[in-house]
């Protein structure tokens, strides 16, 4: 699925496989529900059934079998037809129209033509959601982006400008290099109860008071295989762009590979680079 929003205040919790849109007063251990569902691969009948009230939408992709759950009359578009509010994928029944290549809007639909933003995963709240079920979709990737080309924000400019040293290293947008002599855990406020051959890992704080960061959200460490990441379960989720290819989105608490000059997205504006 491919996913793009406008700002509102409904809470939207997305993962690979699914998508939820949650009332604004939803009670915090509904969000959290619906994190964990989403973030383990679960469906639409799982997330519906544990938000409970609190469930505005519903939409999952499974086995090639996409379903939306609407709920209180959210309204759908589905191709640029409306979904009339009491039949199709109303109150727990899927719609059928949902195919491959099918484009599906919820909620403020008008919104999204003024202001609509890529939406690549986590957690953030809504006015409006539009998802496009892909035709191929690429497994690990929660939803594409345009082809990226080398950092030009003020934020990653200083990554193209430290030149490497021969030993793998994260860059942070300060500037400063945190060798890879051993593992590394970044975050808000990381914490580690493990030991890395007797060497307890580095503790990186980034991202200030921002909740978007999790506490300790990200681990990065070099290997015989190559220097791996791995998010950690995080709220937001973790990004990977690569100049010349598509942004991609890890899967939690699966390692994957790094090549110098990747740049890990943490959200909130929040990035490193692996530098070599």
């Amino acid at each position: 699925m491919k996913l793009s929003f406008a700002p509102g205040r409904a809470w939207c919790i997305a993962g690979e496989t699914a998508v939820a849109v949650l009332d604004p007063d939803a009670p915090v251990a509904d969000i959290d529900r619906a994190h964990d569902i989403v973030a383990h691969g679960g469906g639409a009948s799982e997330l519906a059934a544990a938000i409970g009230q609190s469930a505005l939408a519903v939409v999952s992709t499974t086995h090639g079998v996409n379903t939306l759950l609407r709920y209180r009359g959210v309204p759908a578009v589905v191709d640029g037809e409306p979904l009339n509010s009491s039949g199709t994928g109303n109150g727990g029944a899927p719609a059928p129209e949902l195919i491959p290549g099918s484009l599906l809007e919820l909620g403020n639909t008008g919104s999204l033509a003024a202001a609509a933003l890529p939406f690549l995963g986590g957690v953030t709240r809504v006015a409006s959601l539009r998802v496009t079920f892909e035709v191929d979709a690429t497994p690990g990737v929660v939803a594409r982006a345009a082809e990226v080309g080398a950092p030009e924000t003020d934020e990653l400019s200083v990554f193209t400008s430290i030149p490497g040293d021969g030993h793998p290293a994260l860059v942070l947008q300060s500037g400063e290099r945190i060798p890879l002599d051993r593992g590394v855990l970044v975050g808000r406020r990381p914490e580690s109860d493990r030991v890395d051959g007797g060497r307890p890992p580095r503790l990186v704080t980034v991202g200030g008071l921002s909740m978007v960061i999790s506490r300790t959200h990200l681990r990065v460490e070099s290997t015989q295989g190559g220097v791996m990441a791995t998010d950690l379960g995080s709220t937001n989720g973790t990004t990977v762009s690569r100049p010349g290819t598509l942004t991609q989105r890890l899967r939690a608490d699966v390692p994957t590979r790094l090549h110098a000059g990747d740049i890990l997205g943490l959200g909130d504006g929040v990035a490193i680079a692996l530098s070599d």
